[in-house]
């Protein structure tokens, strides 16, 4: 994860140098491969922060991530309400500024072994037919 944040600080000091530099947008996002989006998010940091390169080039730091980190399986909505936000602000936060991503587990169907029997059963009778057809050209 190191060499990703690393990389991820290289591209954001690229794009700073190059629209220090005077470069078109367009030639800015080929050379360097980064997203127009990437580009107008880090340009927008430049200006706000007037021009003060070393406060941009970092990445924001959250001291709410801990929660988050603590506790893997307490749901957003409770961290909403325990820290009195909306849980609009909550999920934004985590996703764009903290880049995780939630998931659900999901459960696959159940099989029994008649019904993997049948099942391999079924495959093979398929893998007979494609191999000798009934019909020419059947496929």
């Amino acid at each position: 994860m190191s060499d990703n944040m690393l990389t991820q600080k290289m591209k954001r000091d690229a794009v700073i140098v190059a629209i220090r530099a005077g470069k078109k947008e367009s030639e800015i996002t080929t050379f360097l491969n980064v997203a127009r989006s990437f580009l107008y998010k880090v340009r927008k940091e430049l200006v706000a922060s007037v021009d003060e390169i070393s406060t941009v080039s970092e990445r924001k730091k959250h001291s709410k991530q801990n929660i988050i980190d603590n506790d893997g399986v307490k749901s957003m909505r409770s961290i909403a309400k325990e820290l009195q936000v909306s849980d609009w602000m909550i999920r934004k936060v985590v996703h764009e500024d903290l880049r995780y991503k939630s998931y659900v587990l999901r459960r696959g169907q159940f099989l029994s072994e008649k019904t993997e029997k049948n099942g391999l059963i079924r495959c093979k009778l398929l893998l007979t037919r494609v191999k000798k057809p009934e019909e020419p050209q059947m496929l």
